[in-house]
């Protein structure tokens, strides 16, 4: 992560963005298959937040906890 908080261009995986605001996400994707994934979240709310993914061959990955209108973001490889 660079000093703005944004992920590098070195990122490996398939992009992912997550916008999140109070009460909704909205994905770039809706399709996932097993693979590695950088996910940024774009909290767009007026809240932190933090994004997690669950599921087969991943527990509880998660981006960091992003404040207002900033960018968290987390490698996932299941």
């Amino acid at each position: 992560m660079n000093d703005t908080g944004s992920a590098t261009k070195t990122t490996p995986g398939t992009q992912v963005t997550v916008t999140e605001t109070e009460y909704a996400l909205k994905l770039s994707r809706a399709a996932f298959t097993p693979g590695t994934y950088a996910f940024t979240a774009d909290n767009a709310g007026k809240v932190a937040h933090a994004l997690e993914v669950e599921g087969p061959g991943v527990s509880e990955a998660q981006t960091n906890r992003a404040r207002a209108a900033t960018r968290g973001w987390a490698w996932i490889s299941a």
